[in-house]
């Protein structure tokens, strides 16, 4: 089967029973496929995830320096000092173990 996302769904005398028809509906998209000449709905598909901001949740992108875990957590891999930035009288203090 193939997908086809549309802006309004076919007859089910146009519909092809080999796509599935995907509608925009607020964040996501219901499926659609042809069972026996009739269009059905048959579910939620992708949900459209909106990019974060200061003021909105929503998915970032990770750089090589960032590692993201099984469970969704993001771990620093490496950061380099010259990068830093320690306000005057404020104190910054690195340890990392092994780390050189």
């Amino acid at each position: 089967m193939n997908r086809r996302v549309v802006t309004e769904l076919p007859t089910s005398e146009t519909a092809d029973e080999n796509i599935i028809y995907l509608i925009k509906e607020n964040n996501a998209y219901r499926e659609y496929i042809l069972i026996e000449g009739r269009l059905e709905a048959i579910g939620v598909g992708a949900q459209i995830v909106p990019v974060a901001t200061t003021n909105t949740i929503g998915g970032v992108r990770a750089s090589s320096d960032v590692g993201i875990n099984q469970d969704g957590f993001m771990t620093i891999n490496r950061v380099s000092t010259s990068a830093l930035y320690v306000p005057n009288g404020d104190s910054l203090t690195l340890c990392g173990g092994n780390a050189t």
